[in-house]
């Protein structure tokens, strides 16, 4: 592999990783200033078993908790992208 690509490739690999972990650390601001856990849908067993602040407080953690999991999305691949360039 061409050297100059396997550079560019790891200084991609890195920006995209990165950015995929802030979107993990900074999960509760994004569903907060986007108002995501006012969409989060819950199934109505569980609203039935909770209060009403519960309920709320569920909404946000599930919405939180799918941000997160787009964030490793991102994260991942871009990681292993790294590992597999330096291998």
């Amino acid at each position: 592999m061409d050297p100059i690509l396997k550079i560019v490739l790891e200084i991609l690999g890195g920006i995209v990783a990165f950015v995929g972990l802030i979107v993990v650390y900074a999960a509760p601001a994004i569903v907060d200033k986007r108002g995501l856990a006012a969409k989060h849908k819950v199934d109505d067993r569980m609203v039935e078993h909770l209060l009403p602040e519960e309920v709320e407080k569920y909404k946000r953690d599930g919405a939180i908790l799918n941000v997160k999991l787009i964030g490793v999305g991102i994260a991942v691949p871009a990681m292993l992208l790294i590992v597999f360039i330096l291998k």
